[in-house]
Order: C-alpha cells, then sequence, then structure tokens
C-alpha cells in the first residue's frame, strides 16, 4: 500500500514540476548598464510546420516572434537570437531575472504555451549597444 501512495505522490509531483510555464525565469548574467542591450538566445526542439513561438512579457507584452521556416519534419528548429526591445529591459527584470512567457501560435487554433520539449533552453547575453552575440 505504501508504495502505491508513494508512486501516486510522485506523479503528482512529477505532474505539479512539468505544469510550470518553461523559461519562466531567465536570469541575466548581470544587469544590463545605460545603453547595453539583452539578447536572448532561444533553442528550439521540434515543432510543428507553420508554427510560431510568440515571446512576451507576462502582462502579454510582445518582445518578439520566432518564426522557424523549412525545418524537415522531426527535427529540431534550431537557435534564434532575439533583441529584447530595450524599453523592455529595465521593467522586466526581477532579482536578476526576466519573466518572459513562450506561446507556440498556428493559423486557425488557440495560443498555448510552449512545452519544455519546444523551447528547449534561453540564454540571456547582455552586450553593448553596438554588438549582438
Amino acid at each position: 500500500m505504501q508504495s502505491v501512495v508513494a508512486l501516486a505522490c510522485a506523479v503528482l509531483l512529477a505532474a505539479c514540476v512539468h505544469a510550470r510555464p518553461p523559461h519562466d525565469g531567465i536570469a541575466l548574467p548581470r544587469l544590463p548598464k545605460p545603453g547595453e542591450r539583452v539578447y536572448l538566445e532561444v533553442e528550439l526542439g521540434i515543432i510543428g510546420s507553420g508554427q510560431d513561438v510568440v515571446v512576451r512579457t507576462l502582462d502579454g507584452r510582445l518582445v518578439g516572434t520566432l518564426s522557424p521556416h523549412g525545418i524537415r519534419p522531426g527535427n529540431a528548429a534550431g537557435t534564434y537570437v532575439l533583441p529584447v526591445p530595450a524599453d523592455m529591459t529595465a521593467p522586466w527584470i526581477d532579482d536578476g531575472h526576466l519573466h518572459l512567457r513562450f506561446v507556440i501560435e498556428r493559423a486557425g487554433a488557440a495560443p498555448r504555451t510552449a512545452t519544455h520539449e519546444e523551447v528547449l533552453a534561453v540564454r540571456a547575453v547582455v552586450t553593448g549597444a553596438d554588438t549582438r552575440p
């Protein structure tokens, strides 16, 4: 009986952990100084044809859209660089983390939160105003 209860608890815990939105708190290597820019390096896994990954702040403001095209079915979509608009950086940083939402959108379908398998990794890079990662 104890093993059944332990298994049920493990399943519930795994479901709770996996239900978290992916990449909600993206750690910055350091806070940007005036004139510096923040870029996101977003590694995408396998996503369906015609799907876009839309990046928004937690209150819904658009940061940018990643639109992979020409990816063979079953292959990872690759890594993309997305500049974070300069006017968005300061208000959306909390304790050295950038809080964003990654949403999958496709024409004719309801938007949904991207899974950990679709957005594999996100890394924030801080650079000077005239450089790009």
